[in-house]
């Protein structure tokens, strides 16, 4: 494979929009194909709701959740949140991390409202 036919390659990931990217704090950028979204968001959050509600321990964090955490800024993850999810203000993605800490300080905070339900259960129990 010549650099040239790299090059090309490349460019036709930055072209076609079905490919996202994230600038990291790194330098690096972290390039994934939109439909890897829901599978970081929703599949990870449906994964990890019956551990958290069993305190029992999670599987590793999906990358993408990661890069996005270790994005450059707060900009730039507006950005990547606005390319994947339109509608994320108004109806966010179900996530299992705290969206709001996620965006704003790039804050992986596990949201453990699966393990809050179970305590107060136990609570109300005779």
């Amino acid at each position: 494979m010549s650099i040239d036919s790299i090059r090309r390659a490349l460019k036709g990931f930055s072209d076609d929009p079905d490919w996202l990217s994230i600038k990291q704090k790194d330098g690096t950028t972290y390039r994934f194909h939109r439909d890897d979204s829901w599978k970081a968001f929703g599949l990870y959050w449906l994964t990890v709701t019956p551990l958290d509600a069993y305190q029992e321990e999670r599987p590793p964090t999906p990358p993408l959740l990661k890069a996005l955490a270790g994005a450059v800024d707060r900009a730039e993850r507006i950005r990547v949140m606005d390319a994947m999810f339109p509608q994320w203000r108004r109806n966010p993605p179900s996530c299992a991390f705290h969206i709001p800490r996620l965006i704003e300080e790039g804050v992986l905070e596990p949201n453990l409202w699966a393990a809050a339900v179970m305590a107060e259960d136990d609570d109300d129990a005779w």
